[in-house]
């Protein structure tokens, strides 16, 4: 595209945006609204529906009816983003706030525009905050404070002080953000058009916009589906959220888990690529649409990505095609997406063709300088996002590594391939040190997760592995769960690899039988030796607890892998590296056009197999809408793997535990800070447990600056040490150690060398 060109779509870009940021701002929002006390109704139903209600911001346990609700009175709401404040008190915690839209018609039209969250109101706490979701100008719309009497005891209750509905900013941001992005696909669709790109990959963009909108089939739905891991997920997004939003960066203890507590799930669990949903979190966008977003654009990468590190792999378009078609619908990654919710896993699965195609490069062409350069650059790319996925997924490449690095011994070690090697390994190494070096400090403490007591339950990790039979499936339902070996396969989700993983494994062993030239190359063994070797790590004829025995204190390293059926990851990467090589082979032997039949109909029956995988799911799951933290548990934290050893978290309180009834402790929470103002009129050194969960970096002062020591207290819960007579407001916090900011400084400058050698020397993709 000509300079003058370019310089014309940018000003035509300024001039869309800023009109319609002029136009979003003019647009009647309507005025905000408070409610008193006063204003407020009671009503209660009946199921024979009776109802009755009369002006009061008060219930308890004594009142009558199988419904109970504090009302506002009915007003309107139009089309935006808006932040419902509840000022309240109560007893229990049976009681939930949220928007309610009269419904008309058998449609329950209005109720369809408005929505929100069943917010918990929390006895203890004073003030609830959450989003209501407007989508069309609707009238008759009230919050509804609802007490469950059936959640409650006597002496229960609960009194609404005051309700207020404002106009959120988001709306804004939301609209301008969602303009941007339209102008942004169509600059991309002009570039495209006008650049001899277009001419070169206009088949190629039209099949791999097919592959990414068939593999992102159940998204096309205004709900989100259920998954074994979602809400795990979907409370990571919002940790992370609320731990930018409190002035935490990077996020190292989100503030949102066990109801303020804090969870270390960002030390052990990296968040690198969860800012992007929290990126459009912060647009506005309710926690599933930014979950879905994310699904999406994790497909369009996976696509992507599979298409150049095969076509690299091969110097074939059409297998790179093949290839991404292949892999980006293999049925178990689908599995991971929309049954199991594995967003750690699907994300690292999204960078396995660059490991492997690195890989390929680097031990296949090291006498030509610039391919072996972009192997190493693949390498280091691939790793680091796997490191920052997945850390059981980098488990289970490391063995694949080893292992084809041992077979391969003479190569591996010759000068060459080997400096190769090491340089991408230590290059890894150093770009990820921000998240491995507190994941080192941490993991060589006291938690769950190297705690062998608590991973005792999983030692029968064989017991989890698959039947052999389970790999031929061929009909995907779409729920189930891996209920292991004493329970058969009734109720399991399913394993298969796919008709089409057959399909290709027969035609190899046929090129193999019959001696076809180049079946037999060292490389084609080598990778059927990967897909049989991954595919038997999945069943349980592998000795998995025979060597989990033998390994003594690196026990926990094979009994944290959980599942053996996670290799199906490993097998999937080298099947479709198989799918390639019959490919090639076939375009030697075969002939242009028959291979191209041959290509079209396997792709169409995968697609056909994964749509109809999907379809299953779609069909057996009820739709799901979360909006924002007040629909999640904050307490779901699957198997408390992050939690220091000793705790419980059924015994974790929300309020502050005194050693004396002379020291006065009010507590005020600010994302992941917390500020305790004390009064003591004990003579003597007393302590305070805080809710905040112990871990090593919190520190704690006061206004003038004093240090107040922080120490493990009951449960695990952080103790501050207060002096005799002492008064003021201590302030406590997460603060990184040196090593920890120093690791940060070194990842952010090697980041920056290895852009500017990106730039300078070489561009990986560029010529593909």
């Amino acid at each position: 595209m000509a300079k003058k060109s370019r310089i014309k779509l940018l000003v035509f870009n300024l001039l869309i945006l800023l009109a319609g940021m002029l136009l979003v701002a003019g647009i009647d929002r309507g005025t905000d609204i408070d409610f008193e006390a006063n204003t407020l109704y009671l009503e209660t139903t009946w199921k024979d529906g009776q109802a009755a209600a009369f002006q009061s911001s008060y219930t308890d346990f004594s009142a009558k009816g199988d419904s109970i609700s504090i009302l506002t009175p009915p007003f309107e709401m139009k089309r935006g983003i808006y932040t419902v404040s509840v000022d309240y008190e109560c007893q229990g915690n049976g009681s939930t706030s949220d928007v309610l839209a009269q419904s008309y018609g058998i449609y329950n039209r209005m109720a369809q525009y408005v929505k929100s969250d069943q917010n918990r109101l929390k006895s203890g706490r004073h003030t609830v905050n959450y989003h209501v979701y407007s989508s069309y100008k609707c009238e008759e719309i009230q919050i509804r404070n609802t007490f469950n009497k059936e959640a409650s005891k006597e002496g229960d209750y609960l009194s609404v002080k005051h309700v207020s509905i404002q106009y959120s900013p988001l709306s804004y941001i939301r609209d301008i953000g969602l303009l941007l992005l339209l102008l942004i696909l169509a600059d991309v669709l002009i570039w495209t058009v006008k650049t001899h790109i277009y001419e070169q990959t206009k088949l190629t963009g039209l099949c791999l916009t097919a592959i990414i909108l068939i593999s992102s089939y159940p998204l096309f739905v205004n709900y989100l589906l259920s998954g074994h891991d979602l809400e795990f997920h979907l409370m990571r997004i919002e940790g992370l959220k609320c731990g930018l939003e409190s002035g935490m960066f990077p996020v190292r203890i989100q503030p949102l888990w066990l109801d303020g507590h804090g969870y270390a799930v960002s030390i052990f669990y990296s968040d690198l690529f969860l800012y992007i949903p929290v990126l459009l979190r912060f647009l506005g966008l309710p926690v599933f649409q930014a979950y879905k977003a994310y699904i999406f654009i994790i497909n369009g990468a996976t696509a992507i990505i599979a298409y150049y590190s095969f076509k690299i792999l091969s110097g074939s378009r059409k297998a790179g095609i093949a290839a991404s078609c292949f892999y980006t619908l293999f049925p178990y990654r689908l599995v991971n997406i929309y049954i199991r919710a594995a967003l750690g896993e699907y994300t690292a699965m999204t960078f396995l063709p660059l490991v492997l195609c690195g890989f390929y490069e680097v031990y296949t062409k090291t006498k030509e300088n610039k391919p072996s350069l972009r192997g190493c650059f693949m390498i280091i790319l691939g790793l680091t996002g796997i490191i920052q996925s997945h850390v059981l997924t980098c488990e289970m490449i490391a063995v694949f590594i080893i292992a084809i690095c041992a077979v391969l011994f003479r190569r591996t070690f010759s000068r060459d391939i080997f400096l190769r090697l090491a340089g991408s390994a230590t290059v890894t190494v150093v770009l990820n040190l921000w998240y491995l070096i507190p994941f080192l400090d941490y993991y060589r403490l006291k938690f769950n997760v190297n705690d062998a007591g608590h991973i005792h339950w999983m030692e029968g990790i064989q017991q989890n592995a698959l039947y052999p039979a389970q790999l031929l499936t061929t009909v995907y339902s779409g729920t189930g769960s891996s209920t292991g070996l004493w329970n058969g396969m009734k109720g399991e989700m399913p394993f298969g690899i796919g008709l089409a993983s057959f399909i290709i494994i027969f035609l190899f062993l046929a090129g193999i039988v019959t001696r076809k030239e180049g079946f037999r190359e060292k490389k084609n063994i080598l990778c059927f030796a990967c897909c049989c070797t991954s595919l038997f790590l999945t069943t349980y004829l592998f000795p998995y607890d025979f060597i989990r025995i033998l390994a003594g204190n690196l026990e926990s390293l094979i009994i944290n892998l959980q599942f053996p059926w996670r290799f199906l990851s490993m097998a999937g990467i080298f099947l479709t590296w198989l799918t390639v090589i019959v490919i090639c082979q076939g375009e030697k032997h075969v002939g242009g056009f028959r291979l191209k039949c041959f290509i079209s109909a396997l792709c169409l029956f995968i697609c056909y197999q994964s749509l109809c995988q999907m379809n299953e799911k779609l069909n057996a799951d009820s739709p799901r809408w979360i909006y924002d933290t007040g629909g999640l548990n904050t307490n779901f934290i699957m198997g408390e793997e992050y939690l220091p050893q000793g705790t419980d978290k059924n015994l974790l309180v929300d309020g502050v535990v005194s050693t004396s009834s002379d020291l006065k402790v009010q507590i005020n929470r600010s994302g992941g800070k917390l500020n305790a103002q004390v009064h003591s009129e004990s003579d003597r050194q007393e302590y305070v447990m805080i809710p905040l969960l112990y871990y090593g970096g919190y520190v704690a002062e006061d206004t003038e600056h004093h240090s107040i020591k922080v120490s493990k207290g009951e449960n695990n819960c952080i103790s501050l040490e207060i002096p005799p007579y002492y008064e003021g407001t201590i302030k406590v916090w997460f603060r990184e150690s040196v090593l920890w900011r120093c690791s940060e400084w070194i990842s952010l400058a090697a980041w920056a060398g290895f852009v500017i050698v990106w730039m300078r020397k070489f561009r990986p993709l560029s010529h593909c």
